[in-house]
């Protein structure tokens, strides 16, 4: 709790500096009266250079953001409009299903990602052939959906199916997914459930949201990551987690996750679908807090979907879109700080072994040490490093 308390003021200080360090700047390149101020002859092949890597590194930080946010090629509103009408043949409303109406529950109690689907995934009964009788599954699955209290329930099944790794994958999987449209089952498989409960295999593959993870059983018995920013860490389990191996057919959701994190919208409603292409309602925030809702396209191949064009032709729309681009540029300069400090695994100002309330005192023997060149200092008979292993 104290690192999330930490991170959440890290991000709140780096916006709010970001933000003083432009007025600064601004205002440092005019006089009080207004008029710009001349530097003397002597510092200004200093200051030219200073200036040239200035501008470097702020070319090469601007490139990454611009590379980051999700401002798509022009195209007019009439014309997305008539991209959209062009598909309406194949489009079909959003799904009405005890899912989507539960949609916002089954995220307040889970950490999966926010995944929506095409179509609801279905019971695949042809896969269980040879693992047990089909009805003793059905019984099974029934049970789980329907039992008042679901996690006492889970833990029964899990107890009675100990080991029966097939067996629990027919019960628990639908088309590969784990997944379910009661808010509180869901809750109950995140909470009670591992990986190493369900498979046994050497190597596993994860698809999560718009994300593929290739997974390996080490030495100990758990999955372990083989690659990307969690490589080397244990894997876990959540909500709506899809393993390809346990389905037959293609992947029937989709995920709107990196669209956001690149446009910036607070909301969407999804409107129409079909494979590979859904029309939603994105609500961005403009400058007076409110959404201002666009109808768009978004398409892809895979889960993850990218964002076409939007129809909208208002100029608030446009003037809000604009508004959440630069909030997601800062925001992802902000958040390279927080993953970079992470990874750093810099130690917070909360002793291991606190007597009583001890806030303060790690940070001002931490300062001592540093300043007399020692490499550790001590608090309560416990020994800290000066400096973390990266040098930190």
């Amino acid at each position: 709790m104290n690192q999330l308390r930490a991170l959440r003021l890290i991000a709140l200080f780096g916006t709010a500096l970001l933000g003083f360090g432009c007025e600064q700047r601004e205002g440092a390149r005019h006089s009080a009266g207004g008029e710009a101020a001349a530097p003397s002859a002597g510092a200004v092949p200093t200051q030219q250079a200073q200036v040239a890597r200035s501008q470097g590194a702020s070319s090469e930080t601007m490139a990454k953001d611009r590379a980051e946010t999700g401002k798509p090629d022009a195209v007019s509103a009439a014309a997305c409009q008539q991209r959209i009408q062009a598909l309406s043949g194949k489009l079909q409303p959003a799904p009405n299903s005890a899912f989507a109406r539960n949609r916002a529950q089954l995220l307040m109690r889970t950490s999966g990602a926010p995944s929506a689907f095409y179509r609801e995934p279905r019971a695949d009964e042809s896969r269980w052939k040879g693992i047990a009788k089909v009805e003793v599954i059905r019984a099974y699955r029934k049970h789980l959906e329907t039992a008042r209290w679901s996690e006492p329930a889970l833990k029964g099944l899990l107890s009675r199916l100990e080991g029966a790794r097939p067996l629990l994958r027919a019960v628990l999987l639908t088309e590969g997914y784990l997944y379910s449209s009661n808010p509180e089952l869901a809750r109950a498989l995140e909470r009670n459930l591992t990986l190493e409960m369900l498979f046994d295999a050497p190597q596993l593959a994860l698809e999560r949201g718009g994300e593929r993870f290739e997974l390996a059983r080490n030495p100990a018995g758990h999955y372990e990551h083989q690659g990307g920013a969690f490589k080397g860490q244990d894997a876990k389990l959540l909500f709506l987690d899809r393993f390809p191996t346990e389905a037959t057919g293609a992947a029937s959701h989709f995920d709107l996750s990196s669209a956001q994190q690149k446009l910036g919208f607070e909301a969407a409603r999804i409107l129409e679908t079909t494979p590979g292409h859904v029309v939603a309602e994105l609500g961005y925030r403009n400058a007076s807090g409110e959404l201002a809702w666009e109808k768009s396209l978004l398409e892809s191949e895979g889960p993850a979907l990218d964002f076409v064009c939007g129809t909208s032709e208002q100029s608030e729309t446009t003037a809000a879109r604009e508004l959440a681009l630069r909030r997601v540029a800062v925001w992802n300069r902000v958040e390279r700080v927080i993953l970079r400090q992470i990874a750093e695994e810099l130690p917070f100002d909360e002793p291991d072994n606190e007597w009583g309330q001890q806030d303060g005192y790690l940070r001002q023997r931490w300062s001592d040490a540093y300043l007399s060149g020692e490499e550790r200092y001590d608090l309560n008979f416990h020994y800290y490093p000066v400096f973390t292993a990266s040098g930190a």
